[in-house]
């Protein structure tokens, strides 16, 4: 039997990029099923046992936890609030991203101009413009409107550090479709509005979905930006409130925090799997109506 080395090789090295990758989600998730006072053990080994008491306190179940000296902190966070306060901009700022992108890509894509090119070029320079540059502006333009400490902010500044890069890349996407099926619905009496909805956006909604992917992560992610816009607990989204759990009440709860990280990551893991299929699924339907 001939070996493929190449193949070996290749495997091997598979396994060990994703034993590295998947490693700190794996420790992650035991510790937070790991009884307080062996994650605090000098001597690092797998649980004795397993506990639920982390996953009580985030939920506010105190009288289910059996560790007395957190259960009577259960409950006085609202982690339903930050949850919240994560969800909504990222949501919004998604969706607009991704139909505002579609259109300013389509423009780009197929109105050629001087000015359509100058639009290019100003897009595709922006993606190299590191966002952490346009905070301070930011907070003083915001401050001046009065929209600090606000959903609304985080939403437009989600959409404005997405914008560019899914303009650019919905671009990409029209201009591997081919322009004689929108001149075949001009001439049978579309209109060009008509043939975004019925033609375009069928075709490229892997490219739609990707958008959206892109958006929502770096929403659902951000921490620079809400550290320095969202000052108060109304606003501040659940990436915040894991870093303000250190030292919380003269201790920290370091099972607390690996299971409100395990629930804040599986929401992610959710929609990349749900999305990944739906992006293979409508490069196929595309391809069929094309």
């Amino acid at each position: 039997m001939k070996v493929n080395l190449n193949k070996i090789a290749f495997w091997i090295i598979l396994t060990i990029v994703t034993i590295w990758i998947v490693h700190p989600f794996a420790w992650m998730t035991l510790l937070s099923f790991t009884p307080e006072e062996e994650i605090l053990s000098r001597t690092p080994r797998l649980p004795s046992r397993l506990t639920l008491d982390p996953y009580f306190w985030v939920l506010g179940l105190g009288h289910l936890m059996h560790h007395p000296t957190y259960a009577v902190t259960a409950g006085t966070i609202r982690f339903e609030m930050y949850y919240y306060n994560a969800a909504v901009p990222s949501i919004f700022a998604a969706v607009v991203t991704a139909i505002l992108s579609t259109f300013a890509g389509y423009g780009l894509a197929r109105f050629k101009s001087r000015r359509m090119d100058a639009c290019g070029v100003f897009y595709l320079t922006m993606q190299f413009l590191p966002g952490v540059l346009l905070i301070i502006p930011w907070y003083i333009m915001f401050r001046a409107l009065h929209l600090l400490d606000t959903l609304l902010v985080l939403a437009i500044t989600y959409i404005a550090g997405s914008l560019p890069w899914g303009t650019w890349m919905m671009r990409s996407f029209i201009l591997g479709l081919p322009e004689d099926l929108e001149e075949a619905a001009l001439i049978d009496g579309c209109t060009r509005r008509q043939v975004i909805y019925k033609i375009v956006m069928p075709l490229v909604a892997p490219g739609f979905v990707a958008v959206l992917l892109f958006t929502f992560t770096s929403g659902w992610n951000a921490y620079m930006i809400p550290l320095v816009l969202a000052m108060t607990e109304k606003s501040k989204p659940i990436a915040l409130a894991i870093t303000e759990l250190i030292g919380w009440y003269g201790r920290t709860y370091y099972g607390g925090i690996m299971a409100l990280c395990v629930l804040t990551t599986l929401p992610m893991c959710i929609v990349f799997v749900y999305l990944q299929k739906f992006i293979i699924s409508g490069m196929t339907r595309g391809a069929i109506k094309a």
